[in-house]
């Protein structure tokens, strides 16, 4: 079981997107299966839940959102569960996570096998906010004892997080190969994996991007089949990562001179913008001290 919140400032979107077709017409005979707000359709309830909003002074533009969307989704793995059991575990979840599931303004629509959208009034019929602290906290152990009473998919907490400061540790990139141009496992690596390695390694180097690109170039029949195993590999290196426009070579760096101190913070546009504008700075100055080397020498 897994509970994602969001926020907005209208009931009445939140609503009619729950019983709307869906961005990809993907939901199937929305309905209510739980909530607190009465009214004999969505959208006489969703103009309720939008007064109060606007009575309680909730809904000024510009102001922080007081709609809060819980999605609660089973594993898909899990049985398809009847309304009942949604319902069931709706008023748990708003329960739980408010402490009074009666004291607040809330609907569950179910428009898949899976999941349901609960639109809740963070601001409960007592004129208080709900407190948000913790909610992920919350939210692990209310699934937790879903699942368990359930009998659903334990799914673990913190998925995401944990791989993330798995791949944190994972250990820096091994050094190039004896050629000093591609790394083990070049022929194993993705695209993007050998474009951010070309950046990092070989890109910074005026030297290493000519024997670069020299392997890249096509060759004789002969050679080409020397060496096949590593020109098959080369990747399409972006324009942007070429040096041509950038301070890599020493000659590029004495037409450009010092580079901007927030240079790292500048768009890939920006940059060139600049380059071009510095080499034309450069050119110019070049032509008037040609200009006057001509006229030193015929007077």
């Amino acid at each position: 079981m897994i509970i994602k919140r969001t926020r907005g400032v209208d009931a009445r979107k939140a609503l009619a997107y729950d019983y709307g077709p869906g961005r990809a017409m993907e939901h199937h005979d929305p309905r209510r299966v739980a909530g607190t707000v009465a009214g004999r359709d969505w959208k006489a309830r969703a103009r309720t839940m939008q007064t109060k909003l606007r009575t309680e002074g909730d809904a000024t533009e510009g102001k922080r959102g007081r709609v809060i969307r819980l999605a609660v989704a089973a594993a898909p793995g899990d049985r398809v569960m009847s309304d009942r059991e949604w319902s069931a575990i709706a008023r748990r979840v708003v329960g739980e996570f408010t402490g009074d599931a009666e004291g607040y303004s809330w609907e569950a629509v179910r428009h898949d096998p899976r999941h349901i959208h609960i639109t809740l009034l963070q601001r409960g019929h007592d004129g208080r906010l709900l407190s948000e602290s913790h909610d992920y906290r919350r939210f692990g152990r209310i699934s937790d004892g879903i699942e368990h009473d359930y009998q659903l998919t334990r799914v673990e907490r913190g998925a995401a997080r944990a791989r993330s400061k798995a791949r944190a540790a994972e250990p820096p990139p091994a050094a190039p190969d004896a050629a000093g141009l591609r790394p083990p496992g070049w022929a194993e690596m993705t695209a993007e994996h050998r474009r951010e390695w070309y950046r990092e390694h070989i890109a910074p180097h005026p030297e290493r991007v000519r024997r670069f690109q020299a392997e890249a170039r096509p060759r004789g029949d002969a050679e080409r089949q020397e060496q096949e195993p590593t020109t098959a590999a080369a990747p399409q290196v972006p324009q942007a990562d070429r040096p041509h426009l950038g301070w890599a070579a020493a000659d590029q760096a004495r037409k450009l001179g010092p580079r901007p101190a927030d240079w790292e913070t500048w768009t890939e546009r920006r940059r060139q913008a600049f380059i071009r504008e510095r080499l034309g700075e450069f050119q110019t100055r070049r032509r008037e001290q040609e200009r006057g080397n001509d006229e030193g020498r015929e007077r």
